[in-house]
């Protein structure tokens, strides 16, 4: 099977300049989008050292991975996540500018037919399948926490606050899930700016539509800005065909 990936980033409505970043990694087929963290110091230098290390990690090990189980290659991935923590932390502390530096991320690794996939904070992955959208990740966010302990009320303060992020703690330790792909499955990674506006029914109907991926990104951040997203917007599509 193969891949076919198309990536789109947007400043949004209001923010100065765009804190997220992306990376396509067609020979590995690794994928991956990452939002510095809003508030904090140089949160687009932390987005693009989060791209940046997770792919280094991959690449660093790919050529090791033909003969690994799945748990083998979940356990590297744990590994390149908690690295990648690491190298944000010491970044952070090692420059006054930097300090307290920290981005979401969400990435998909396909191997051997499975895709692998990870996340920290509220950077999403969605996979559309025989017509059905289904959330592949849970936020890490106060809010995510509040909603599931059906907590009576939400402020707007917990809803924006991680509970995980690159580059907040060293402590944190990465999950690896994986699913097996199959022809016509769509996958979708996403910063969270997208659903300010978009609900999760709006997107399913883009992801139906026959037409390229780059005029369906172009369609879905166009439709996130008009409904009032105020965030940076990024986002990629994977095709399997």
């Amino acid at each position: 099977m193969r891949i076919e990936a198309d990536a789109l980033t947007d400043q949004g409505n209001t923010r100065k300049k765009n804190e997220d970043a992306y990376g396509i990694y067609r020979t590995e087929q690794f994928y991956v989008v990452a939002d510095g963290v809003g508030g904090q110091q140089a949160g687009e230098v932390a987005a693009k050292e989060t791209v940046d290390q997770l792919f280094y990690g991959v690449h660093r090990l790919f050529n090791l991975l033909a003969n690994c189980s799945e748990d083998e290659v979940q356990n590297l991935l744990k590994l390149n996540v908690d690295e990648t923590n690491q190298v944000v932390i010491n970044k952070g502390k090692a420059h006054s500018k930097l300090k307290g530096m920290a981005s979401t991320f969400c990435f998909i690794f396909v191997f051997s037919d499975m895709a692998y996939y990870s996340h920290y904070g509220d950077s999403r992955i969605y996979l559309y399948r025989e017509k059905k959208l289904k959330a592949l990740t849970k936020d890490h966010t106060v809010a995510q926490e509040l909603l599931e302990s059906k907590s009576p009320s939400i402020s707007k303060a917990q809803k924006n606050t991680l509970t995980k992020a690159i580059g907040l703690t060293g402590s944190q330790k990465a999950s690896i899930d994986l699913i097996p792909i199959k022809k016509g499955d769509i996958f979708f990674l996403c910063s969270d700016g997208i659903f300010e506006g978009l609900g999760e029914g709006h997107l399913a109907q883009y992801l139906s539509k026959s037409q390229s991926s780059k005029e369906t990104l172009k369609e879905i951040i166009l439709d996130a800005r008009n409904r009032g997203a105020k965030d940076n917007i990024t986002a990629i599509i994977l095709n399997v065909t």
